[in-house]
């Protein structure tokens, strides 16, 4: 008879399948999701190679991850930073301390009832006794006042550091980020790093350098002044709870390795369970065609019964080790009060002290189990800081930014022999000995294959990358020699996908530059985009971009021509314009790009006939080579 699963029943028909926690590959039963049953000598040699791949795995040891030293973390600190540190470091010690020095107060206060006393206010000399608990009344007050001031400035401190600290180094980053070349986006822009670097370690840095390490200083400074006050008001108590605190810490610590492995077990069979489901729902289709439901429904039953198993197993380690650890620490108190009893009956304590002595040793140990906890944020943050500091130190780009500039720009390109490589693919060549020429206010487009380098050309032209070998040359002057920044002012581009940001459609035309509305307007009738613009419910202040009104390809290309023609460019870059667009789009964007292109010196990269028919030249290009030109 076959067991009823966690379902309640299972057929008879289907043998019980083993947990798949159980074995290292799946049993040999048909399945939905799987590609057929092994013979048995495949699953052998799978499981030998997977036994002799976990030796390799348990022989590799991965090396911790590469982090700075704890002072780096504070690096960026000017002289205001150190100060607020060294006042939020004093209130973080004072706001330790207090606890502990109310219990010293707070022992006296109990000596003040010993019988003796007691036996004095009651024939009349209360006075006496009524003013000393006054008195210690208002020590008490006065720590609490102090605890208030103290802990509002070690906060904000440490929180006024952390984030003036890490505006720093977010400013920084973004400063060196904004400064590298293209190749280094080419590297690193898709991986995501650049962006969570910003985002989520500048946020562990600031956790790191500010609340969490008051935080340890006041906690600290609980752990010495409670040994300090316990071993002055009764040194025997206080080693004898230092001598059995390691007992109620060991009991914790084995239960909580037991409870760690239990755990990483819970985790991987409910792993288990939901790949079985997750690839049953995947492939459903098949499932149900094959009529296999039922294998599929005692697989993921089976495969609860270990997660119960487990879950039964924790619930037992948790309950004895918390109810060990808890029996330890009040037997631990026990005898304490014992040992105190006799202490007290010999005249070598008070019952104050041992009170005292017994708790601050306590909180001692709370204070430095509470600090050990910000280990880990100083660890994040110290890894965190190797990955920001590691960009923030790396050199700038190499582009002149200090170059000359050409009083009146003919608009004459060349390429001379010209051979190009992307730094993130050094070894395909894009370009190898590439010869060209543009006449000025000429148009030349460039044809060929896909991967024949065409669109290479753009990038070189804007010096968003420069030649590995040969010359870019305008009117003559080689662009290298060229200010970067006002070489760039001298070109418009216009691609297929223009990129619009989240900002209005009067910010996106008058992007990088300033212009009056007048001008705004103007750009957009010569782009043919005044029309539609103005049919939209808020004009020129229409949010566009990811989070804003969703337009067109055609619409979003107009924008772009408007943008071009708003910068009056010598230079005009057009890269498959027109190339994801549809008959009547295509002609009403090749209407304002005939009136952009005139009087300028265009190269066009194009597909389509539409837009080289009008080029006054045209160039064919095949693997990085100029094969043919109607140039003389």
């Amino acid at each position: 008879m076959v067991p009823s699963g966690l379902f309640g029943w299972a057929s008879p028909h289907v043998q019980p399948l083993t947990p798949v926690s159980e074995v290292s590959e799946p049993p040999e039963s048909p399945s939905p999701y799987g590609d057929g049953p092994s013979g048995d000598a495949g699953v052998g040699v799978r499981e030998g190679e997977g036994a002799d791949d976990e030796d390799v795995e348990e022989d590799e040891v991965e090396p911790p991850p590469a982090a700075v030293s704890f002072w780096r973390l504070f690096e960026f600190a000017d002289g205001l930073d150190w100060a607020l540190m060294a006042a939020g470091a004093l209130a973080a010690a004072a706001h330790g301390a207090a606890l502990v020095v109310y219990l010293h107060y707070f022992g006296r206060s109990l000596n003040l009832l010993d019988s003796e006393r007691i036996q004095s206010a009651l024939h009349g000399r209360s006075d006496e006794l009524l003013n000393q608990f006054k008195q210690h009344a208002l020590y008490i007050i006065y720590i609490a006042a102090g605890v208030f001031v103290a802990g509002w400035i070690e906060v904000s401190c440490w929180i006024l550091t952390g984030e003036r600290q890490t505006a720093v180094i977010r400013s920084k980053y973004v400063q060196v980020l904004l400064n590298q070349d293209m190749s280094f986006f080419d590297t690193y822009g898709n991986n995501g790093d650049i962006v969570s670097q910003v985002l989520s370690d500048v946020l562990l840095i600031q956790s790191a350098i500010s609340e969490k390490v008051g935080n340890y200083i006041h906690n600290m400074a609980t752990f010495v002044g409670g040994l300090i006050v316990g071993l002055l008001n009764c040194w025997q108590i206080a080693l004898l709870t230092l001598a059995t605190g390691p007992l109620i810490v060991a009991a914790g610590g084995i239960s909580n390795i037991f409870l760690h492995r239990l755990a990483e077990n819970i985790q991987d069979a409910y792993a288990e369970a939901a790949s079985i489901a997750e690839q049953a729902t995947s492939y459903i289709r098949t499932l149900y065609a094959f009529t296999n439901e039922t294998l599929a429904k005692y697989s993921y039953a089976t495969s609860l019964q270990a997660t119960l198993r487990y879950g039964i197993l924790i619930s037992l380690v948790q309950g004895i080790g918390l109810g060990f650890t808890y029996g330890l620490a009040i037997c631990s108190c026990a005898l304490q009060l014992w040992v105190g009893r006799h202490l007290i009956s010999r005249g070598k304590a008070d019952g104050g002290q041992v009170v005292v002595a017994l708790f601050a040793v306590i909180l001692s140990g709370l204070g430095l189990n509470q600090a050990a906890t910000n280990f880990y944020s100083f660890e994040q943050g110290r890894i965190a800081a190797y990955r920001l500091y590691e960009m923030i130190s790396r050199s700038t780009s190499s582009t002149n930014l200090e170059g000359t500039t050409i009083p009146q720009v003919q608009g004459n390109i060349e390429f001379r022999n010209v051979y190009f490589s992307y730094l993130s693919r050094p070894e395909i060549p894009i370009l190898s000995g590439f010869f060209l020429s543009v006449p000025a206010r000429k148009t030349v487009a460039l044809v060929g294959r896909n991967g024949s380098g065409k669109s290479s050309i753009i990038p070189l032209m804007e010096r968003f990358y420069d030649p590995t070998l040969g010359e870019v040359l305008l009117d003559g002057e080689n662009i290298k020699n060229l200010k970067v920044e006002w070489l760039r002012s001298q070109i418009g581009l216009v691609t297929q996908e223009p990129a619009l940001l989240s900002l209005s459609i009067r910010e996106n035309i008058a992007y990088g530059r300033f212009a009056t509305f007048d001008q705004i307007e103007e750009a957009a009738k010569t782009a043919h985009a005044h029309g539609f613009i103005s049919s939209l419910e808020k004009g020129y202040e229409t949010q566009v971009g990811r989070a804003g009104l969703a337009l067109t390809d055609e619409q979003k290309i107009k924008i772009s021509i408007a943008r071009a023609v708003l910068s009056s460019p010598s230079i005009l870059l057009l890269d498959e314009v027109t190339g994801g667009l549809d008959f009547e789009a295509e002609k009403a964007v090749q209407g304002a790009l005939d009136v952009l292109m005139l009087g300028r010196s265009t190269i066009i990269i194009a597909r389509r006939l539409s837009l080289i028919k009008h080029a006054d030249y045209i160039a064919v290009m095949e693997e990085g080579h100029l094969v043919e030109t109607n140039q003389e």
